[in-house]
This record gives structure tokens, C-alpha cells and sequence, in this order.
């Protein structure tokens, strides 16, 4: 090859590769808060090279690149705006649930920052490079022959590249996308969420099924022929701010809790901080935990009647009928399709199921209106056993819908978070709690067996602004994760098994053991796990029955009744 071809080639490469730092600049501007510069990033650079040299080398014309630039341009906003509403990058992944968030969108305030003109700025940048190139070197490159040799090379080294960028990111799942965007990169991240839309389960380190418990013994001396009705509650962003915050409040928002009879408040881990209202879920109807799980809306992937095991078929074995609530739309996480495939019996999902609908000032659907007609489904429904899940909607964001003259909690003091945002947040919270001692104040008439067990879905969507200062980060990865759960029941129930802490896993088997139900192995074996580690989370760190925070690679029996747990978990899923 001729030294002016070989300067040719390196011009045109040179320019594809300032081009491609450009690119995933704009890209990496988008999808994440913080600017994190590491080893990873000239890798994530290499795959927008080798995509854009793919490209330019298919048309040898500026023109697709000024496309890929835009559609990069485009993609970087949008991200921008999700981080905002959804606390995660733009990803393959959320365009399966476009319908929930363009729902929701309307109760959010969008900001505009320097960033989002940063990333203006970055992609003029980018654009004028493709633009000043001269035209000249592009026609003489398209001009020569490039050798078979060289064609074959750059093939081979996409292949590699490509089997490279996978192992990369197959090797680097993670419950939080910010994790993988941060430490390995924005194009990493998003090859990983392309294996999350095909690959749901991760199997386990070291899995092997002889290490399965079967014929678990205990966890029967509380069985009895008693087939209480349960209500379970997942009450959408409840939580108790001073669990994760160093927040004041001018009074308790959960005052009313104190006056409830027969009542046990405890505190679950949930798998995400601040969101993630599907995974928990998922948690809590199935007893799975999501660190197996390479996806973030269960609801949304997983095929419900191949994957079926959760409280629903359980309890219809015992005689129960079955009944699922959510008052709002039903395309949300898909729900219209996981409910009636997790084989709920009666299924009250959108507005037009309910007949109690009032507001408080401009905020949506209050808890009280939705107990209204879980209460009048059960009087009509027939004497049989009942199960009735219900995920409110009430305490969602955003948390500036309302004037503040409304709010009845006051936070005191200055902080991160807007003093109007946390005063309207608590002040729905208060009417939560007062809604639920209404609940149980109806059920205490009731002649049936009654257990209602109710728990947040996850924190305020402020929690990891509001940190404790004092809080290590073991701590703040359990205070963020920590919401309060309720259990109460109009009998003399057994309670020595709902601890302090747990975690969301655990709830069900929890009420099913007080309830008297006998337990299948699977069941026996979270509750196993649960007197052992009673609040963990998805990733390692646990808060024990000393309430001490520490991480499951120190303690090496913890983590191997971890790993047992994951075993039987993966087994289920695979059945």
C-alpha cells in the first residue's frame, strides 16, 4: 500500500475516531448524572468506532453518519428526560413499558439544566467535525481498492469485539442500571439490556440441585383447619422518612397506626431504592427474589403461565378464590396480562372497575376509595376463603400537584429536597395510615378470620437525596430500601415469626405460616432463611436480628444460605 494511502486511511480513521468520542460523550451526557471517567470508557469509545467505521465503510458517505448522529443526538435527550422521570438511562428494555410512562409523565414537573445544553453544545460539536471533513479525502478513499485482506481483518475483529462487549456486560447484570452505566459504560449498559429482553433468569454461581433442600422439616406446629381471609396490601411509595433521612417533621405522619388494636409494625427491604414498583411486585407474589431476575419490569417479560409459582395457585389449591386491584390504567407493567396469568380469579384493574374515585386537591385515586371497593367486592363475593391483592396508587409522584396550603405534615428545616415536595409527600403518607386504621376498623366488625398484612411498594423517590449524613453506605443501602410494614388480623393470631426487619420475599410465607396454611418446601425454606437473615437485600447487604448492617462475602454462612435459597429459586423458575 502507498504511503499516501496509508495517510489517507489514517485521516479517515482518525476522524471516525474523534467522531466516536464525540458520539458516546453525547450518548454517556444523557444517561447518567455523574461524569465518570475510567478504564471503561475507551472501550465503550471502540464500540461506537467500530459501528460508525461499519457504517461509513457500507455507503462511504457522510450523510448516514450525520443520521447515526442525530438518531445519537435524539436517543441522548429523551435519556435525559427518563433519568429525570424514571431514575434510569433510556434503554431497549423501557420501550416495553412506553405505555406506563407516558401515563404517568403528566404528574411530573421536567427541569431543564446546563446538561441538556450541554449535550446540545456536545452534539453541534460532533456534527460540525462530520460537517468541516473535506469531501475530497472521502472521494478518494471510495476511489481505491480496499484488499480482501483488509475486509476479512475488520470482520475478525468485529466478531472478537462484539463476543468481547458481550462478555463485558453478561458478566456485569446488576439490579441498578446507574451501576453498570457508571463502572463499565453507557454501550455496555445497553448490551446488557439487550440480553436482559432475551435472558430473564441468571443461573446461579456454583448452582447444583443435589444442594436443594427437599422434605424440609418444621413450620408445621402452627397448622390448623382455619382458612382465614388475607388481604395484602402493596401501598404504592409508603414509607417512614425518618428510617433513611435526617428529616424533621413538625408531627408524626403515622400517628394514626398508634390507635389501631392487635396491630405488629415491622420494616421490609424492598428490592429497589426510590422505584421499581413492579419488582416489588414480583417479590412479593412470588417469594423470588429479583437478584436472579435480568430485568427490571418482571411484569413486562416474563411469561406468567410457563412461570407460575406464586401465592395465587397456591392458595386456590387451599380452597381460596382469588381477587387482584389496581385502580389505575391496566396496560401498566402489563398487568392486564401477568394477573390473569398468575391465575387470579377475579381481576379489578382500571378506572372503570371502581365506583369510589375522590381526589385530595389534584392528587389521584385515595387509598380510603380504593379499600371502599375491595370492601364492597368481598361483601358481594361468597363464603369461600378469600385472598385480595391490592397495590394503591395514592402516594405516586410526582409531589408538586397540590398547593401548599393543603399539606397537614410540615418538614422543619432546610434540605436537598424542596421543603413543598417533602411536606406533600408525608402528608399523603398521613393519610395512608389513617385510611388503614379505617380498613381495619371495618374488619374488626367483620365475623370471618381476618389477616391484613400491607407494605410499601418502595421509598420516596427522594430517599437517596435525603441520606442519613451519619449512615455508612452498607446503612444507606438498607435505610434506602427500608419501608414499613403493617400486620393485623381481627383473631388471636401468631406473630413470633414477623421480626423487626424482613424482607419483601418473606411477607407471604410470613402470613401463610400465621394463617395456619400448611407450607410447601419452597415456602419453608425463605422462612428458614428469614430467621437467619431477616432483612436482606438483592445484592448481599443485610441488617440481622442484632439490627447490624454488614455483607453476606463476610459472614460465609449467611452466604451460603443465601446461595441454597438462589438454588431452589432458579429450580422453581426453571419448573
Amino acid at each position: 500500500m502507498k504511503k499516501s494511502c496509508i495517510k489517507l486511511n489514517l485521516l479517515i480513521y482518525l476522524w471516525l475516531g474523534v467522531f466516536s468520542l464525540i458520539s458516546y460523550f453525547n450518548l454517556f451526557l444523557g444517561a447518567s448524572n455523574n461524569i465518570v471517567v475510567n478504564k471503561y470508557w475507551l472501550h465503550n469509545v471502540i464500540i461506537c468506532f467500530l459501528i460508525n467505521v461499519l457504517v461509513f465503510n457500507l455507503f462511504k458517505k457522510k450523510l448516514p453518519l450525520i443520521i447515526l448522529s442525530i438518531i445519537s443526538f435524539i436517543w441522548s435527550t429523551i435519556s435525559y428526560f427518563v433519568l429525570q422521570l424514571h431514575g434510569g438511562a433510556l434503554c431497549f428494555s423501557l420501550f416495553k413499558n412506553f405505555r406506563t410512562a407516558i401515563s404517568v409523565v403528566d404528574s411530573y414537573h421536567l427541569s431543564f439544566s446546563l446538561r441538556l445544553l450541554f449535550i446540545i453544545v456536545v452534539f453541534a460539536i460532533g456534527l460540525a467535525i462530520l460537517l468541516v471533513f473535506p469531501k475530497k479525502y472521502i472521494d478518494e478513499y471510495k476511489s481505491q481498492k480496499i484488499h480482501v485482506a483488509f475486509k476479512v481483518s475488520f470482520l475478525a475483529i468485529l466478531a472478537f469485539y462484539s463476543y468481547f462487549s458481550y462478555t463485558v456486560a453478561n458478566t456485569n447484570m446488576s439490579w441498578a442500571p446507574f451501576f453498570i452505566i457508571e463502572n463499565r459504560g453507557y454501550m455496555s449498559y445497553l448490551i446488557t439490556d439487550s440480553i436482559y429482553c432475551f435472558n430473564h433468569f441468571n443461573k446461579p454461581d456454583g448452582y447444583d440441585e443435589a444442594l436443594i433442600p427437599t422434605d424440609i422439616k418444621g413450620w408445621d406446629d402452627n397448622v390448623s383447619d382455619t382458612r382465614p381471609d388475607i388481604i395484602v396490601i402493596l401501598n404504592e411509595s409508603f414509607s417512614d422518612i425518618s428510617k433513611y433521612s435526617d428529616v424533621k417533621l413538625d408531627s408524626d405522619p403515622l400517628a394514626s397506626l398508634n390507635d389501631i388494636d392487635n396491630l405488629h409494625i415491622g420494616y421490609c427491604i424492598t428490592p429497589n431504592a426510590g422505584g421499581g414498583t413492579n419488582t416489588s411486585e414480583y417479590e412479593l407474589l412470588t417469594s423470588n427474589s429479583t437478584a436472579l431476575l435480568s430485568i427490571g419490569a418482571p411484569f413486562n417479560f416474563i411469561n406468567f403461565e410457563k412461570h407460575n409459582a406464586s401465592i395465587v395457585p397456591f392458595l386456590e389449591k387451599n380452597d381460596y378464590s382469588t381477587y387482584a386491584f389496581h385502580c389505575y390504567s391496566a396496560e401498566n407493567y402489563n398487568r392486564k396480562i401477568a394477573y390473569t396469568a398468575m391465575g387470579f380469579d377475579n381481576i379489578y384493574l382500571g378506572p372503570d372497575k371502581y365506583e369510589n374515585h375522590h381526589k385530595n386537591g389534584n392528587r389521584d385515586w385515595l387509598d380510603s376509595d380504593n379499600y371502599a371497593d375491595l370492601i364492597r367486592v368481598y361483601n358481594e363475593s361468597d363464603a369461600s376463603p378469600k385472598f385480595m391483592y391490592l397495590l394503591t396508587y395514592q402516594n405516586h409522584g410526582g409531589y408538586e400537584q397540590n398547593n401548599p396550603e393543603m399539606d397537614t405534615i410540615h418538614s422543619i428545616g432546610e434540605y436537598t429536597v424542596s421543603n413543598d415536595i417533602i411536606d406533600e409527600y408525608m402528608s399523603s403518607v398521613a393519610l395512608s395510615a389513617q385510611a388503614f386504621k379505617e380498613l381495619t376498623d371495618y374488619y374488626a366488625t367483620v365475623k370471618r378470620p381476618v389477616i391484613i398484612c400491607m407494605v410499601g411498594d418502595h421509598n420516596f423517590s427522594y430517599c437517596t437525596t435525603l441520606n442519613t449524613v451519619s449512615a455508612n453506605n452498607d446503612e444507606k443501602e438498607i435505610a434506602d430500601r427500608t419501608v414499613p410494614y403493617l400486620v393485623w388480623s381481627n383473631f388471636d393470631m401468631d406473630t413470633t415469626v414477623f421480626t423487626e426487619y424482613t424482607s419483601m420475599i418473606d411477607l407471604v410465607p410470613s402470613v401463610l405460616y400465621s394463617a395456619g396454611i400448611p407450607l410447601d418446601d419452597y415456602y419453608k425454606q425463605v422462612l428458614n432463611l428469614h430467621e437467619m437473615i431477616p432483612g436482606l437485600t438483592t445484592f448481599g447487604v443485610y441488617i440481622d436480628n442484632d439490627k447490624t448492617v454488614s455483607n453476606l462475602s463476610e459472614n460465609d454462612e449467611y452466604e451460603k444460605a443465601w446461595n441454597n435459597y438462589l438454588f431452589a429459586e432458579y429450580k422453581r423458575l426453571k419448573e
